[in-house]
């Protein structure tokens, strides 16, 4: 069989992935996005540690490309409730009309963790990770994405291993925790709300018979025809999904089914209370990093206090999140807005998470280092940068224009490295690196 596709997305206005990693690619009929001539070890390349791009299997792009035409030009509350390691929920929050929050949703907690690196990479600002959507409103969400954990089928080529751990009772299990997780996600679906649910599996257990059972009990769901995924190759079904088979599209194997809630949307109330670990005011604590490091725009962020960390969201997004709230006191997040940093003493630290936003100051201090200065930077060891520091402080690291993290320079000449060490290269670097 032919090998499988390699991909990736970058999203043209803001970032791209450079020319050396493009090259011999192939443009795929999403924006950005590009089918690789050959895989590359992505590990060593500094742009994608910077967020430049994002390896999303192919055929998985086409579930937030599906909604796209459908989205209201509105701020939307959007929930996606399989979300780690990030493809779709990176590539929502890029489809989303400015204002809206992401809620992005992993139950184990390993897997969390790589979530909201992705997020942060990807410099995702007005988001919420949980590890499962606990506190929000029946009807709080206008645009939900199920990306149901499945056995797998359409995953043979690129997983052979994949092939030995398939059976019928994986099947089975897979089909009733589907059901599980369409059952408790569906009240959250507002009125005139879109429900995109996808496998990258072939079974019809898990995927037509997934949506049958849900229209059965749920009328006022209905099917949305997806004539751009049909002339790309998917085939649809008699539920109204449609299935992609390796043969057919440039990627794996995906079934998707998008579904409308019949109705209008309705108004919610805001939250009368904040969950105890949310403080609207900051009453300063932001110290030295609101005026040095972000870009002070108070007419549309907002500041907020989030287990002793100095964070923000847009106004709009707050007021999203304050009207979604059903329960606050069950409210819980790994991760809330863009982190800006902490106190520390007098000090005040910025966040990895600002060092990568596209919402940071552009004019800090930044400290350029070549390729190998890079890695060694990303491995935290010792590394030269292009030109040493003309004054001490913080900087922001870079590769190519593109961010990498905080360095601090100390009087006679030291630099500290602020990378947060899960995020460091593990592995050895290559004499070319």
């Amino acid at each position: 069989p032919d090998p499988a596709p390699v991909s990736l997305r970058a999203p043209p206005a803001r970032r791209c992935a450079p020319r050396e990693v493009r090259a011999g690619a192939t443009p795929l009929p999403v924006e950005g996005a590009y089918r690789l001539a050959e895989r590359r070890a992505f590990i060593l390349d500094p742009a994608w540690h910077a967020g430049a791009y994002y390896v999303q299997e192919a055929s998985s792009m086409h579930v937030a490309e599906a909604m796209r035409p459908h989205l209201p030009p509105r701020p939307l509350r959007a929930l996606d409730r399989c979300a780690a390691p990030g493809g779709k929920a990176t590539h929502l929050a890029r489809l989303l009309p400015p204002g809206s929050l992401l809620v992005a949703c992993e139950p184990v907690p390993a897997r969390r963790a790589i979530l909201v690196e992705n997020l942060t990479r990807w410099g995702v600002a007005d988001a919420v990770v949980q590890g499962a959507p606990q506190g929000w409103a029946e009807g709080a969400f206008d645009v939900i994405v199920v990306d149901a954990p499945c056995s797998g089928e359409g995953l043979f080529r690129k997983q052979p291993e994949a092939v030995g751990e398939w059976s019928e009772a994986a099947v089975s299990a897979g089909a009733a925790r589907q059901a599980d997780i369409l059952d408790q996600t569906l009240p959250l679906l507002a009125p005139g709300g879109l429900l995109a649910y996808s496998t990258c599996t072939a079974a019809p257990a898990e995927n037509g018979a997934q949506i049958a059972r849900l229209l059965s009990h749920h009328p006022e769901r209905s099917p949305v025809a997806l004539p751009a995924l049909e002339a790309l190759g998917g085939v649809a079904q008699p539920e109204g999904g449609y299935q992609a088979w390796p043969h057919r599209v440039v990627g794996e194997g995906l079934y998707l089914c998008l579904l409308r809630r019949a109705g209008a949307p309705q108004p919610l109330s805001p939250a009368r209370r904040w969950p105890a670990d949310l403080s609207p005011a900051l009453a300063g604590s932001l110290g030295a990093l609101e005026p040095a490091h972000w870009r002070a725009q108070p007419t549309r962020w907002q500041a907020l206090l989030h287990r002793g960390q100095a964070v923000v969201l847009s106004a709009d997004a707050l007021q999203l999140l304050r009207e979604g709230l059903g329960e606050p006191e069950a409210f819980g997040a790994g991760l809330l807005g863009l982190a800006l940093g902490e106190r520390k003493g007098a000090d005040a630290l910025p966040d990895h998470a600002l060092a990568l936003s596209p919402h940071r100051r552009a004019d800090l201090p930044t400290l350029a280092l070549g390729r190998e200065a890079a890695l060694r930077y990303l491995k935290r060891e010792a590394f030269a940068p292009e030109a040493a520091p003309t004054q001490a402080g913080w900087h922001l690291a870079t590769h190519q224009g593109l961010p990498l993290g905080w360095v601090k320079a100390i009087a006679g000449g030291r630099l500290n490295n602020y990378l947060p060490p899960s995020w460091r290269i593990r592995r050895d670097l290559p004499p070319e690196a």
